[in-house]
C-alpha cells in the first residue's frame, strides 16, 4: 500500500525518533559495560520494579521478552548472579523454573541508567 505524503512524512519522523533513541540507549549501555541483552534485561527488571522474591519474573519470560535465546539469557542471569545484580527464587510449586529479581547492587545499576537516561536529555535541551 502507498503511503499519502502527510503519512509518509509521519512515518518517517516516527522511525527517526525510534532510532535516535536507539542510539542513545546504545550509548548508555556501552557506558555502563552492558551489550544490548544485557541492557533489555536490568531495563526490563527495573522498568517493573522486580526487586524482590515475592514479585520475581520467570526466566523464559525475560528471555523472550529480551529477543534472545533461553540458553543465552540463562548466560546472561548466572552472570548477573555472579556479579551480584540479580537474586535467583525458587519456588516450591515451579522447581524447575528460576525466578529472578533486581538485588540491591542490580537496582543501583538501573537507577544509573536512569541518571545517565536524565543527563542525555539536558545535554539535548541545551
Amino acid at each position: 500500500m502507498l503511503q499519502t505524503g502527510e503519512n509518509k512524512e509521519e512515518l518517517e519522523k516516527l522511525l527517526n525518533h525510534y532510532l535516535t533513541a536507539e542510539q542513545e540507549l546504545k550509548k548508555i549501555a556501552a557506558e555502563l559495560r552492558l551489550n544490548p541483552i544485557e541492557f533489555k534485561i536490568i531495563t526490563r527488571l527495573g522498568l517493573e520494579g522486580i526487586t524482590t522474591p515475592e514479585n520475581a519474573i520467570i526466566m523464559t519470560e525475560l528471555s523472550h521478552d529480551s529477543e534472545t535465546s533461553q540458553s543465552h539469557a540463562s548466560r546472561v542471569l548466572e552472570k548477573f548472579r555472579k556479579e551480584g545484580l540479580i537474586g535467583v527464587a525458587l519456588r516450591e510449586s515451579e522447581r524447575r523454573c528460576r525466578w529472578v529479581y533486581l538485588s540491591e547492587k542490580g537496582q543501583d545499576l538501573y537507577q544509573r541508567t536512569l541518571e545517565l537516561l536524565e543527563q542525555q536529555n539536558k545535554e539535548k535541551e541545551t
